[in-house]
């Protein structure tokens, strides 16, 4: 994707590991959502998590996550698509306007059973386009196909790597830290603030512990909800942060 090579990534993986390995959100069409990404339906903001985002005390149905919008305070609601409920517009007609123009489709790791991302490929076909397999399973299109690969999608794209000259960089999950003091009217504000290495605010703290001033001329706080900001009063002159991460979807 990086070298333009294959100009997006279309998936039905809902674990967010594609955009965790660097794939930018518009070079990518993740058609059933992902479990640790919510969004807002007023301002249309999105939540990077590093945890699942979905409130299971709720039925399927309700899509709500208990959180709101930093921006304008409406409901957050997750981006899981179940079982009879329709994809993402804005996903499935990236996936389609890009399958109207590529020269080349690879399948990886797909039965192509599930629709409608199961026709994607079918539309380079009636294009008169290439499309390639790599899938231990059997498809519908392995007769139609151009190339046809039984076998395990990491270690043939290995191979094909190795033969363009690619590197394939270390997986590598990067977060940044933002800390930020400054004074107010008739106080002092601290804010903290992460961000992925493309530069979007992510959800990866859990909770912060701040100590300020030995002498305690400044107050301590334990933060455990975002916004992560500390009011304080008097001269900041020492601080230490401590912080609990989420790790990986918690």
């Amino acid at each position: 994707v990086q070298t333009c090579a294959l100009p997006i990534l279309i998936t039905q993986n809902v674990d967010g590991l594609h955009r965790k390995s660097g794939v930018p959100e518009h070079l990518m069409s993740e058609l059933h959502g992902a479990v640790n990404r919510e969004e807002c339906k007023n301002c249309d903001t999105e939540y990077l998590r590093d945890y699942h985002v979905e409130d299971r005390s709720r039925p399927r149905s309700d899509h709500r996550t208990g959180r709101n919008c930093m921006k304008c305070d409406s409901e957050l609601h997750n981006t899981m698509v179940f079982f009879g409920e329709p994809l993402p517009k804005k996903h499935l007609v990236r996936a389609y306007d890009e399958c109207m123009q590529g020269d080349l489709c690879l399948v990886l790791g797909s039965s192509l059973q599930v629709n409608p991302a199961a026709r994607f490929p079918t539309i380079f076909l009636e294009r008169g386009k290439q499309v390639g397999i790599v899938n231990l399973q059997k498809t519908p299109l392995d007769g139609q196909s151009h190339v046809r690969i039984g076998g395990l999608s990491d270690y043939i794209m290995e191979k094909v790597m190795d033969k363009l000259g690619l590197r394939i960089p270390e997986f590598k999950v990067i977060r940044h830290l933002a800390v930020k003091a400054e004074d107010r009217k008739d106080h002092g504000l601290l804010q903290i603030k992460n961000y992925n290495a493309q530069g979007i605010e992510v959800s990866a703290i859990k909770a912060v512990h701040v100590d300020v001033n030995a002498d305690k001329t400044c107050e301590d706080a334990y933060l455990e909800n975002e916004p992560f900001e500390h009011k304080f009063h008097g001269d900041l002159k020492y601080l230490q942060l401590r912080f609990d991460f989420f790790g990986h979807h918690g």
